[in-house]
């Protein structure tokens, strides 16, 4: 015997079945405005960029690129859209949101719904492959190396001195993934003890010490002093040819350069003896004697 329903209940019924539709279409419509930071494609695990489009990047620090279209998985009803735009927007660079309006995308169909979550920095890594900091030019050179399978957006270079002070310069550069690129970061004081790399994945960044790159390195070879007469040998240890304006050659404390301004020009890998053109005013017993090139410096005391 077949039992029938009441009108109440098929009613009833579909009461419940307009709400369940009414409420899964409120809730597929507002899942398709989404929030977009930057760099989703790259480092969110439920994106994917399709094209990419060269821009030029801020500050005129070189070429930087963004995703033009972007595949991204969202959503219960329609889980996948498709982000497409041709504007580079500089407040991307730097993480902050930015709302797309819902008529930006396009369905995608999919059969996985997946949540959107925040950029994946877990398979991100970078190497400083050298740096080496020229004194004469005030400029440190350093090759980055991306390693991993994440792009990384280089963000700014903290340089740390032993008194405790802290100069920060802006990168301002893509690394791609197997990218290999130099930093030419000009205007650099010298004196620093240790330099860092920050990007835009907080825990990804790497500290390194430059090498040093001296190009007018000064050698004393010997210093002697007898009847008022102080005679002392150079030898230009460096890579460029010393002329008398990068050298100061101090006696006690007072400058006596333009007294010896006949061991100059001094050619790489060569030596010269000289001995004041000028008096230098009673030497006698303990006399020190300074001399400073834009490389280094020598200190000696000799006794006269």
């Amino acid at each position: 015997m077949t039992k029938s329903i009441k009108t109440s209940d098929f009613l009833a019924i579909v009461v419940f079945l307009i709400f369940c539709m009414f409420f899964l279409t409120f809730i597929c419509q507002q899942e398709k405005t989404i929030i977009i930071r930057e760099n989703d494609c790259n480092y969110n695990s439920n994106c994917e960029c399709l094209k990419y489009e060269y821009s030029p990047s801020i500050g005129q620090q070189g070429i930087l690129s963004t995703c033009t279209v972007c595949s991204c998985s969202v959503g219960l009803c329609n889980p996948k859209y498709l982000f497409e735009t041709s504007t580079y927007s500089n407040e991307n660079m730097y993480n902050t949101p930015t709302t797309v309006p819902t008529t930006r995308y396009t369905t995608i169909p999919t059969t996985t719904p997946t949540t959107i979550k925040s950029s994946n920095c877990v398979d991100a890594a970078f190497i400083v492959y050298s740096s080496t900091y020229n004194a004469d030019e005030r400029t440190l050179y350093i090759i980055v190396d991306n390693r991993r399978s994440v792009d990384l957006f280089l963000e700014d270079l903290y340089i740390f001195y032993s008194n405790n002070q802290i100069s920060t310069k802006p990168i301002n550069k893509l690394l791609r993934v197997g990218e290999v690129i130099q930093l030419n970061m000009s205007d650099v004081k010298e004196g620093f003890t240790s330099m860092k790399i920050k990007t835009n994945c907080p825990d990804v960044f790497v500290d390194f010490i430059p090498t040093m790159i001296s190009q007018k390195i000064i050698t004393l070879l010997g210093a002697t002093c007898s009847n008022n007469v102080l005679l002392i040998v150079l030898r230009n240890d460096g890579t460029k040819t010393i002329a008398s304006s990068d050298i100061k050659i101090l006696v006690n404390n007072v400058d006596r350069s333009t007294a010896y301004s006949g061991l100059f020009p001094l050619n790489v890998g060569s030596s010269n003896a000289g001995s004041n053109s000028s008096t230098l005013g009673g030497l006698s017993g303990s006399t020190n004697l300074l001399i400073t090139s834009p490389s280094n410096s020598v200190r000696v005391t000799v006794w006269c």
